[in-house]
């Protein structure tokens, strides 16, 4: 089995973001460290998250499978004030890096070797 990967933390406008291996995506006041909402993905985050123009971006991943190339897993953008679904995209492979935004289109790579760019 291999070790899993965990997403860093990311902080804007005073809220700061951040995953934990049950799945869970928080947002808390960078101030007083009080909770503003959680979300519960499909799996835990693997991914730094990415915050631009009030929305959140963060990848899944399969945490040790010995098959993440395999597993099918969600990419979500999420209202960064509110914590509600915006879209979620299905990809192939555990999500491995932290999305990149460029041009309205969002950049992720899995772990099956496939760079995707959505619109």
């Amino acid at each position: 089995m291999r070790p899993a990967r965990r997403s860093a933390p990311a902080v804007a406008d005073g809220v700061v973001y951040a995953g934990n291996r049950t799945g869970y995506m928080y947002a808390f006041d960078a101030r007083t460290g009080a909770q503003r909402w959680k979300f519960k993905a499909d799996a835990p985050p693997t991914s730094d998250p990415l915050i631009a123009n009030g929305v959140l971006y963060f990848g899944v991943g399969s945490h040790g499978n010995t098959h993440a190339e395999q597993d099918q897993r969600d990419v979500y953008a999420v209202n960064a004030q509110t914590g509600t679904t915006l879209w979620t995209f299905k990809a192939q492979g555990e999500v491995l890096n932290g999305p990149a935004l460029s041009a309205q289109k969002v950049y992720f790579l899995t772990a099956a070797g496939i760079l995707y760019a959505l619109q």
